[in-house]
Parts: C-alpha cells; structure tokens; sequence
C-alpha cells in the first residue's frame, strides 16, 4: 500500500480541516514534541480503512465520539492510497446528535464511487491489502507505547508477553492459570480442613480412632472418587462451554494464519524484490530517474482524473452558458427588431423634418404671397389709374376728333399743329395699354403660382397631420413594448426561479418517499432483530438443555448429580454431538445475521440522517411552497407571458401596415 493524501477535519487534535500529501515521497518520517498529533495521523489512517482506531480498545472502539476535537459535534476522514497500479479512496464521516450519531462512508475505486454495505467495504479493504485490521494493528501498526518495548524488552519474557498481547493469547493463558490457581486453593483448603480433623480425631480414644480412620479411608477414597469425578464434569462442562468459543477461535486464527500466510507470501515477494533491488544497485540512477517518471505518471494520471472531473464540471457550465446564451440570442433578436423600429422612427423624424421644412417653405410663400397680394392691391390701383387714364384718353381722342373737325374747318396750320399734339397723345396712350397689359399677365401668372402653392400647402398640412397620428401611435407603441418588455423580463425572471423551486419541489416529494422507504425499511429491520434476539433466546436455553444432557449422558447409575445433589436413577443411552454441532451452527448463523442487521440499521439511520437533512435544507429553501402553489404560480406567469407574446404580436402588425 502506497499513501498519497489524507485529509482531516475535526479528528482529536486536528481541529478544522488539514491535508498531507505523501505523493512526492519514496519515503517518510512523522516526527514532532508529545501531544503534537504524529500517532492521530496513524489512526486517521487506521479509522479511514477500517471505521476504528488501536487507541481505543474494548467499548471505547465503537464510540467515534471520541475521535471528535473538543467542543466540535462532526469530523471528516479522507484517506487515498494505491496498491498494485490502482488507486482507491475511502472517506468517512461522524456527525454527533442527540440519539448519539451514526457514521457515514464513501469508497473510490479508480475514481469511481462504489456503493457497498459496511461488512463489503471490510470484505474490500481486506482483499485489496491483504489484511484485517487485527492483523494490520499486530503486523503493520504497533499500538503506541509497545514498540520500542517490542525491540528493547527490560526482561527476556517481556518481548514474549508484548507478542502473546499482540496475538491475542495473553486473555487465553490468563485463563488457564486463573484456573490452575482456583484448582490449587480449592485443593490446599480442602487438604488443610483434613490436616485440621486430623488433629481432632488424634484426640479421641483409640477405638474411635480405628474406627474413625476406616471412616475417614473410606470417605477419603469416595472423596477422592468424588472429586475425580467432579474435576471431570467440571471440565467437561469447561470443555463444553469453552467448546464453541474454540471454534469461534479457530475460525479466526484460520483467517489470522490465512492473512499470515498471505503477509508471508508478500514478505518474500519482497525479499525478492529486495536482491533484485540489490542486482539491480548499479542501474539505482536508472531505477531512479524510472521511478520519477512512474511518480510524473501517476501525477500526470491524478491531474488528468481531476481535469477529466473539472472538465464534466466545465461541460455542465458551458451547457448552463449556451442556455444562457441562447436567451442572450433571443433579446439580441427582440433587441434587433427594436432597432428595426427605431429605424423606421428615424424615418418618421426625417419625415417630420421635411414637414418643418415644407413649413418653412411654406411660411416664405406666405410672405411672399402677402408681398404679392400688396403688389396686387397696386397694380389694380394702378389699373384704376389706367382705366381712368384710359377714359381720359377716350375723351381726349372725342375731343381731337371733333377738334380734328374743328382744324378741318379752320386753317391748315392749326390743323397741323393739333395733330402733332394728337400723336404723342395716343403714342402715351398706347404705352399705358402695353402696361396696363403686362401688368394683368402678371398679376394673372401669379394667382396661378399661388394656387398651386396653396394645393401644395394643404396636401403636405393632410400630410403632417397623418404623421402626427402616426407618431403618437408609435410612440404609444413604443412605450407599451417598453414596458412590456420590462415586464416580460421580470415574469421571466419569476419564472426560473419558479422553475428551480419546482425542481427542489419534485426533489423534495422524491426525498420524503426515500424517508417513508427507509422508516419502513428501518422498522423491517428492528422486526427481524426483534425476531433473531427472541430466536437466539430460545437457541440460549436450548444450548444450555444440551450442556445439562452431556453432563447428565456423562453420569453413572447411583452417581451423585454435582448440580443438584440427587442420585442418578436410570441413564438413557442419547447421541448429542450432532445436535450440538447444529446448534452451535445455528447460533452462529443467527449471530451472523444478526449482526449484518444491526450494521444494516445503523447504515439506515445514517442515511435516513443525510435524507433529513437534505430535506429541512429544501424546506428552508422552498420558503413555505409546495409542488401545488409553484405549478399554480407558473401557470399565472405563462399566461401573463402569452399575453404579452399577443401584444407584441400586435404591435409588430401595426408596424407591418
């Protein structure tokens, strides 16, 4: 086995959370002052592997609260290491609460999670290292303080009492000379009451001493006969009582001498490994520089583990973000469309600007159609003065003619004198018409021009009317699809959340049905205890029934029962070794069992701990929904969400037309 990393948390004196990484080492060394924590590391290891620790032994084994730093009610145990080119990591923890705690467990073989029951997970450990924990404390972990006692022994039976003590035989020794030392006194108190009545009898007369002395032959021989007797049902019913726990013994020194053989088959593979290593000592270099690469390797083999994990974490990242960037995708589109619309509202301002524009052209043609309208009122003054002018010359043109008369009748001088003055009179007259004229097709050309214009002005007034309605119907557009949006962004928003709480919702019914599986399980379990510890009961008495017929089978007719005092009348011939031997079988059976189930229902209440507190955190989380209310809830926010679909759907038709 080949430490990488343990990690602590809370463990005796390591309190809060501690790494050592062993990886970069070939080898190491755990020094530091009495009480700094080098023996916990040991036993960090030894409770990863196997669910305890050496220093605490007896009762004391199974209560991981002891285990706890001062003051903390949890601790966490993570040990990796690798064996033969595969790499495994157990992590355990210990949560303490008011009914006292059950721990939880999880194994990593090769990065992958193994799902395993506790007697598996032993069952595993024991195949991958070769070793149980009894044979790993006694071959591979010394308890502390017996070391340097194993190597250095004050007295030369001392090294034989550490080893009897690691073995596991110093409580069987124990017993037999406890038993050799009861056997002795009970026969130096009986030898010394004789001794005494001896003394007494010597006082008497000699008769009675003959007489006595037959007696006391003949009672010393049935006591003697007695005792046989009695030292061999005592040992019998030792022997039978001792029996099954032989078996018990020989099973496990079976499994002891099988992982022995097993730990002896590795030592010599190392010993090979070792003259190999010693043939092989002028290529160190090379073994060396081999053996930076397989550590590289094996680097390069955790960091591309934990990358492949990171990667399965970035892969589930990048899925949120393509979600994510898929609803991105989607405001960019609404986004686009709202740039669409500002577009055509910037059409709509260059239109409105033409309109000021025609506005100013048409305020210019105003003034310039008042300045007309004065020239107007003065060309027609002007025409008056012509049509009077024009009457005058009519009169004048009367009176020359009738001049003209008059100079017919008078003299030839006058006559063309007066027609001189008639010329430049209708030569004036003449020019008067030719303006007068002119005038008119001005004047006339004019009005024509501000006819037009004034068509013009009121086909761009229909205009800029229809735009103004048009830009109040987009603005009003504009601001509902404003607050339409805001408001779609919010129920959106509303509507995640709801969908994670929903999500939690579903988990939580699934968790509560676990809960309800593993009560039920849990309450099938202490059924079936129940039943085994009622059966075991009976198995008991039965047991002790077949140890009364051995001793009863092993008496005599006329022998003196050792148990209650009584002659044995009549012995039946019975044949119990079969019986006991399935008995015995049975019992071990129905211990077997019952342990498995006690171990399967701390595992339950372990798991039935975790599912709990899953569960109130989900509760927590949920701020009082349930399943119902979240589904009530998104239904309100899709039907809000249709709705604004329809709105903006159309708003997009009155933008098309």
């Amino acid at each position: 086995m080949r430490p990488i990393r343990l990690e602590l948390k809370n463990f005796t004196v390591y309190r809060g959370r501690h790494s050592i990484d062993f990886s970069p080492l070939n080898f190491f060394v755990i020094k530091g002052r009495t009480g700094a924590g080098k023996s916990s590391i040991i036993d960090a290891i030894c409770y990863a592997l196997y669910g305890r620790v050496p220093r605490y032994r007896g009762e004391r084994e199974a209560h991981h609260k002891y285990l706890l730093s001062k003051g903390e009610s949890s601790m966490y145990v993570s040990f990796e290491f690798s064996v033969g080119g595969n790499y495994y990591r157990i992590d355990r923890a210990y949560t303490q609460s008011k009914s006292g705690g059950q721990p939880a467990y999880r194994f990593y073989e090769n990065g992958k999670p193994m799902s395993l029951k506790a007697e598996e997970l032993n069952r595993r450990i024991k195949e991958i290292l070769r070793l149980d924990y009894e044979t790993f404390i006694k071959v591979i972990v010394l308890p502390q303080n017996q070391f340097d006692r194993f190597l250095k022994p004050q007295v030369p039976k001392e090294r034989r009492e550490i080893l009897n003590s690691l073995l596991g035989y110093s409580g069987l020794f124990d017993t037999i000379r406890k038993y050799i030392n009861d056997e002795y006194k009970s026969l130096k108190h009986s030898i010394s009451a004789k001794n005494e009545r001896l003394v007494q009898l010597s006082q008497a007369d000699e008769n009675a001493i003959t007489r006595l002395e037959g007696e006391i032959i003949n009672l010393e021989r049935q006591y003697e006969e007695l005792k046989n007797k009695k030292a061999e049902l005592q040992k019998l019913l030792e022997i039978c009582k001792r029996r099954d726990d032989l078996e018990k013994e020989r099973l496990e020194i079976e499994e002891k001498l099988k992982a022995f053989s097993e730990a002896q088959k590795e030592i010599e593979e190392k010993k090979k490994r070792l003259k190999l290593a010693i043939e092989l000592l002028p290529y160190k270099p090379r073994i060396e520089e081999y053996e930076r690469i397989k550590r590289q390797e094996e680097g390069y083999i955790r960091e591309r583990q934990r990358k492949e994990r990171d990667l399965s974490v970035y892969l589930d990242e990048l899925k949120s973000v393509e979600e994510e960037f898929k609803k991105i995708e989607e405001e960019f589109k609404r986004l686009e469309e709202y740039n669409k619309k500002i577009l055509k509202l910037n059409n709509v301002l260059q239109i409105i600007e033409s309109y000021k524009e025609v506005e100013r052209e048409r305020e210019e043609l105003k003034g310039r159609l008042e300045k007309i309208e004065e020239e107007l009122v003065k060309v027609k003054k002007e025409e008056e003065d012509c049509k009077e002018r024009l009457s005058k010359g009519e009169s004048l043109t009367k009176e020359v003619q009738e001049k003209i008369k008059d100079y017919e009748e008078k003299g030839v001088e006058e006559k063309i004198k007066s027609i001189g003055e008639l010329k430049e009179k209708l030569k004036r007259l003449e020019d008067l018409e030719r303006e007068e004229k002119r005038v008119l097709e001005e004047i006339n050309k004019e009005r024509k021009e501000l006819e037009v214009k004034e068509r013009a002005l009121e086909e761009k007034g229909k205009e800029r009317q229809g735009l103004e309605e048009r830009i109040r119907e987009l603005q009003e557009d504009l601001e509902n699809l404003r607050l339409s949006l805001q408001e779609e962004v919010s129920l959106v928003s509303q509507r995640t959340d709801m969908e994670s709480m929903l999500r939690k919702a579903v988990e939580l019914e699934g968790l509560r049905g676990e809960i309800r599986e593993l009560e039920d399980k849990l309450r099938d379990v202490e059924e079936v205890l129940k039943g085994l510890e009622e059966e075991l009961f009976e198995l008991e008495n039965r047991r002790l029934e077949i140890y009364a017929m051995e001793l009863r089978a092993s008496l005599k007719e006329g022998d003196v029962c050792p148990v209650c005092g009584g002659v044995v009348g009549h012995v039946h011939e019975v044949s119990l070794k079969e019986d006991l031997q399935s008995l015995l079988n049975k019992l071990k059976e129905l211990q077997d069992k019952k342990s498995y189930y006690e171990r399967e229902r701390a595992s339950l209440e372990a798991q039935l701990n975790l599912l709990k507190e899953k569960e109130r955190t989900l509760k927590e989380e949920l701020k009082g929904y349930d399943r119902q209310s979240i589904e009530l809830e998104l239904s309100r926010l899709k039907e809000k969400l249709e709705e604004i679909e329809k709105k903006k759907a159309l708003v997009q038709e009155r933008e098309r037309e």
